[in-house]
């Protein structure tokens, strides 16, 4: 019996052992597999801990590039709601923690002075906890990144059908969720049907029930609600009950400040701004209120006025705007220029100040990249002080000033002023290092180009400019190449068909074989009109060539005679421009082509190759035509 026990012990042992044995090679092989997943990879020059952020773990990002890392930022994505942070280097690796209310990281990098999205892709990650789960709305909260804050870093992937179709899940699967998601649930749904909106619209405003007894939450969560769905008359007319029940609400006060725009004479307005006792109110648009009345006090060259007013403005950037405005004005007409010149230094010092404290940051950007937004207004700013010390004949305070805003050469405009105000100082061997390096970088302008050839008539007569021109212009051309390049895309470009002045369809797809460069514009919009000169140079280069198609869509335009108003901006200003209607939706108040490229401000560029792939898409205008149009001709000829 013993003998049979022991028997049957033996291989019971060896069967736990072996058990044992499988197990543990199991465990062995999970962690392995585990080890491997959490392995460093690489996107581009940066080098990450791991594909997927774990919650409150230590992160590391390494930069393997050779150009200069300017200032990096990321965004913690909380649902719907985006919170930008510093992203801090320490030579060339930053360490960060992510908390876990998180959902997803986006990190955004400045290489060389020049945001890099991974070609359109970004740098996004999941969070996880311990257990390796994402969040249960981890998908909406990426679709509903790359639909809304993705257009503003032109990356890839936003889509409203997406978008609605992930958000609607987690609202279904989660109720506890509706609260974080109503407002984007709404919204997306009015990009896509006026159906789908309505009955989205009234399923929420079912679980209000307004009615005599509800209180002001009620009632700003349904003017919320009227808001997110784009029915701004109804949301105007909830605004109106609030303003009756409710006459010491915020959203009440706000409507009594705001009334103020809907004057058009100065006398009309100072009349409500003093009956209406705007002075007692400490609203969030005040300021506007202030800035509006001190300029209506400066055109009536009542100065004591505009400076009681002036003084009334809490926010330094909003009077700093407001200063350097009516100075560059003054100096531009050289009327008052003492005075512009006192305007435009205290514009200075308010930003200067504020750029030690940060104390109007709002919550759109990280610290840094508040600061660099003030860097940007003080040369701004600078330059207008720069020109009206000019203006005085001040040339020595000009030069000062101006080679603060010039920096690393960048803006030609700027650049241009610089060398002008050499020159008149007579300081050609300074003119000809500074404007060589500006044309050989491509941000000069054809007026540096000229003061350039004077410096070497001035200093050696004996040099052949023109040839020398040549070989800079070739090395800028090269460098722009190059840059643009790196840029390229590789997207299906929407097809659309749109009509122009003469009635007729135009579409994508008829072009297909050509070259298209579609520029986004509207008649209000300043920077597009200020490009215009540049794009009609590189149209007329290009009118002969029948591989080249400029198109010039007008979009985000409203007006009933919008048809005659675009017109007739295109013929006062004998531009030769084809020019394309966007089609308007008035379900999802949107813009169609405009829409389906993704373009949240203009002017915006998209250049289509013959294809059909959109290989670049250009935000902005830099403020010089020269500049633009060897851009445009650089990615034409890369194309073709």
């Amino acid at each position: 019996m013993l003998l049979s026990l022991h028997k049957t012990f033996i291989p019971l042992a060896m069967k736990n052992i072996l058990l044992a044995l499988i197990a543990f090679v199991f465990i062995l092989s999970s962690c392995q597999e585990e080890k491997l997943e959490s392995q460093p990879f690489s996107i581009g020059d940066f080098t990450f801990s791991s594909e997927e952020i774990v919650h409150n773990q230590p992160f590391e990002i390494t930069y393997n590039g050779e150009e200069p890392l300017g200032i990096g930022f990321y965004h913690n994505v909380v649902h719907n709601t985006t919170y930008p942070n510093d992203l801090v280097f320490d030579g060339k690796k930053a360490t960060l923690t992510i908390p876990d209310s998180v959902g997803m990281v986006s990190f955004i990098f400045k290489i060389n002075d020049e945001y890099n999205m991974n070609n359109g892709n970004g740098y996004l990650f999941f969070t996880i906890n311990t257990d390796g789960d994402k969040s249960i709305d981890a998908i909406a909260t990426k679709e509903n990144y790359l639909l809304n804050e993705g257009s503003f870093y032109d990356l890839n992937g936003g889509d409203v059908k997406k978008t609605f179709k992930a958000i609607d899940e987690v609202i279904a699967n989660h109720n506890d969720l509706k609260e974080n998601w109503f407002m984007s649930h709404l919204q997306t749904a009015s990009r896509m049907s006026k159906e789908k909106t309505n009955t989205l619209l009234d399923s929420y405003l079912s679980e209000i029930n307004l009615n005599s007894s509800s209180n002001l939450k009620d009632y700003q969560k349904a003017k919320s609600i009227y808001s997110a769905a784009r029915q701004f008359d109804k949301n105007d007319s909830i605004n109106a009950l609030i303003i009756e029940k409710f006459p010491e609400s915020k959203d009440a006060k706000e409507a009594v400040v705001e009334k103020y725009f809907d004057f058009k004479t100065f006398e009309e307005r100072i009349n409500y701004f003093e009956t209406a006792k705007l002075a007692d109110y400490k609203t969030s648009n005040i300021n506007y209120v202030y800035s509006n009345v001190a300029n209506l006090y400066f055109r009536k060259n009542n100065l004591e006025k505009f400076e009681e007013f002036s003084n009334k403005i809490s926010l330094s950037k909003n009077k700093a705007s407001m200063l350097n405005n009516l100075a560059w004005n003054s100096a531009e007409k050289g009327e008052n220029l003492e005075y512009a010149s006192k305007l435009s230094k205290e514009s200075l010092d308010l930003i200067s100040e504020e750029m030690k404290v940060l104390a109007e940051k709002s919550d759109f950007y990280s610290p840094n990249q508040y600061k660099e937004s003030l860097s940007y207004s003080y040369k701004m700013y600078a330059d207008t002080y720069a020109f009206v010390r000019y203006k005085l004949g001040d040339l020595e305070q000009a030069i000062e000033y101006q080679e603060k805003v010039v920096d690393k050469g960048q803006n030609p405009d700027y650049n241009e002023r610089y060398i002008q105000f050499l020159s008149e100082d007579e300081q050609y061997n300074k003119v000809i290092e500074k404007a060589t390096t500006y044309v050989e970088q491509g941000n000069a302008t054809n007026e540096i180009k000229a003061y350039l050839k004077t410096a070497y008539e001035k200093t050696s007569p004996d040099v052949d400019f023109d040839a020398l021109l040549a070989q800079l212009d070739a090395k800028a051309k090269e460098k722009l190449k190059t840059e643009i390049k790196q840029k390229m895309m590789d997207v299906e470009a929407p097809d659309f068909v749109a009509k122009n002045f003469e009635g007729e369809d135009v579409s994508l797809a008829s072009l297909r074989g050509k070259t298209v460069i579609l520029d986004f514009w509207a008649t209000w919009c300043g920077p597009c009109i200020a490009s215009f000169p540049g794009m009609q140079n590189a149209v007329n280069k290009y009118k002969d060539n029948e591989n080249v198609e400029f198109l010039f869509v007008d979009t985000m335009e409203n007006g009933k005679n919008r048809l005659e108003t675009v017109k007739s901006f295109i013929d006062k200003n004998n531009y030769t421009f084809h020019v394309l209607i966007d089609p308007y939706s008035a379900d999802t108040k949107s813009y169609a082509i405009a829409s389906a490229y993704g373009v949240s401000g203009i002017p915006t560029k998209a250049i289509i190759d013959k294809n059909g792939k959109m290989r670049f898409k250009d935000v902005g205008f830099s403020g010089s035509a020269d500049k633009l149009e060897s851009k445009i001709d650089a990615m034409i000829e890369l194309l073709q």
